[in-house]
């Protein structure tokens, strides 16, 4: 797999084993197997935990998958950051779903918009996709603002969420 390539940070795929410790909350395994050092206390990026055992089941599924979660890694430190990814391969439209999480001590400093930006950028040149999509609330400011800044624009298009409600679709294309 071409590797994603950002200024501050490096996006290690979150594998089975790391999914099955964080969901554990077993620092000691998940660091080990991550190399990096995560933030106290041990938890799941803001509004992942709920996420965490979806891209479980697609690295179980197939563990070189190329379009699931990546941990997030400040490289001049080594700390766990937050993550951001897909979920899952290209659909009909040949779009991937892209989203991203950064622990709340990371906010604020453009980390956000650097995964995605690398996140897109790589995503569009990979075979069989033609877009990128954000799916958004239209009251989270802040992700549209890393929408935006990673390239993405708002479309007329509003979809139903499950569990956020009616979320707005951002996308890029190629």
């Amino acid at each position: 797999m071409d590797s994603i390539a950002a200024p501050r940070l490096d996006f290690q795929p979150l594998t089975v084993e790391a999914l099955d410790a964080l969901i554990a909350g077993d620092r000691g395994t998940l660091e080990l197997v991550t190399g990096a050092q995560f933030p106290e206390p041990l938890a799941a990026p803001p509004l992942m935990d709920d996420a965490l055992p979806f891209f479980r089941d697609i690295m179980a599924n197939d563990d070189t998958a190329r379009f699931g979660a990546f941990l997030l890694i400040l490289r001049q430190t080594g700390q766990a950051v937050g993550s951001a990814g897909f979920i899952g391969a290209p659909n009909d439209r040949r779009a991937v779903i892209m989203g991203y999480s950064i622990y709340p001590d990371f906010q604020g400093r453009g980390l956000a918009s650097e995964a995605a930006t690398a996140l897109a950028t790589w995503a569009l040149d990979q075979p069989g996709v033609e877009r990128v999509e954000a799916t958004i609330r239209p009251d989270h400011v802040v992700s549209q603002r890393v929408a935006a800044n990673a390239g993405l624009r708002r479309t007329d298009r509003v979809e139903e969420d499950p569990d956020e409600g009616p979320v707005e679709v951002w996308e890029l294309t190629r």
